[in-house]
């Protein structure tokens, strides 16, 4: 997938507002499903542990090696003019704005009146809110938990970056095979949130100019106030304002500077909010190991790779035309 596809993607994703199927087949179009999706690794005790259980864990924004990766900011300052602006309808009398606020706070469950009297009387803290916003930034970080991948296993960039400089290995997901995605295929994954709500995977998009997650951060701010009440007479404007950020994750995941672009990246998001680690049982049709991976550690790989049923065991090696190729390996 090219740079001029992916800023399709992007723009068909940022113009989203509902997750219907006519909505899901519009993003569907706008991105073709890879053949295949490369995971590159470095020989570790961890790295070698999860190729062995076909297991891949997400990492949470805040634990990116890049610090451009969910590349999006929060303006509070924006927010200043627009209350101010509402305030001022309000004590002018404007009652056809008073009437929309009422049915506002009808929508959301709050009593009306009280609602617009608190608009009308209070004034904002927002420097002190500036300083909630900036936490709530790191918060979203911590909850957008995702994986990365590339299309193509002979990606040069990737092999420096995440293969540790050619000496790791890449494992290598064929998208066609209905033995690829695990989960949901044993006893153990009857309560897994991975086995009943499979993550999606989008191409990422590389861009110079951030992305405006100011209304995401508010609204986190807000649920997490009201969840911190504990009122029930506030579940359904938890529930109005949690609606009005779909596609918000997706769009402050999938932004990466456009210094990064020949990454190539696709990235598996996983569908649920928590601070908590998790994984997704995916077996790789074939594994190839770095030309410059240590005899001991290619050991290690092809033994990994064995364990987890995987035949093609593969080394990268650079052919005639000067250019990233494998071939079946001999240990």
């Amino acid at each position: 997938m090219d740079n001029n596809e992916r800023e399709k993607f992007w723009n068909v994703l940022k113009n989203l507002h509902n997750n219907d199927e006519a909505s899901m087949n519009m993003l569907t179009e706008a991105s073709h499903k890879p053949k295949t999706l490369c995971r590159f690794r470095p020989v570790s005790e961890h790295s070698l542990q999860q190729l062995q259980e076909n297991k891949l864990f997400f990492s949470s924004a805040d634990h990116y090696d890049d610090p451009f990766d969910t590349y999006f900011y929060i303006d509070v300052d924006q927010m200043v003019p627009v209350y101010e602006e509402m305030r001022k309808d309000l004590l002018e009398g404007n009652t056809e704005f008073a009437d929309k606020l009422r049915q506002i706070a009808k929508l959301t469950g709050q009593e009306p009146e009280t609602f617009v009297n608190t608009l009308s009387n209070g004034a904002l803290d927002f420097a002190q809110l500036k300083g909630q916003l900036t936490m709530v930034h790191n918060s979203i970080q911590r909850r957008l938990f995702s994986i990365c991948f590339c299309e193509d296993p002979y990606n040069e960039t990737l092999w420096l970056k995440y293969a540790n400089n050619y000496s790791g290995f890449v494992q290598i997901y064929d998208l066609s095979c209905p033995e690829t995605f695990m989960c949901g295929t044993e006893t153990a994954c009857l309560n897994c949130i991975s086995a009943n709500e499979r993550p999606y995977t989008y191409p990422v998009y590389y861009s110079d100019m951030r992305y405006d997650a100011t209304k995401y951060a508010l609204g986190i701010w807000l649920m997490e106030k009201i969840e911190k009440l504990n009122n029930m007479a506030l579940a359904s404007l938890h529930e109005y304002v949690k609606f009005s950020l779909i596609w918000e994750i997706e769009r402050i995941s999938l932004i990466k500077k456009k210094c990064h672009e020949y990454d190539q990246e696709w990235r598996m998001i996983r569908p649920a909010m928590f601070e908590q680690r998790s994984c997704v049982k995916m077996k790789p049709s074939k594994v190839i190991v770095g030309l410059r991976t240590p005899q001991y550690e290619r050991r290690l790989i092809a033994s990994a790779a064995t364990i987890a049923g995987i035949q093609e065991i593969y080394e990268l090696y650079i052919n005639n035309l000067d250019k990233l190729d494998s071939r079946p390996i001999t240990i």
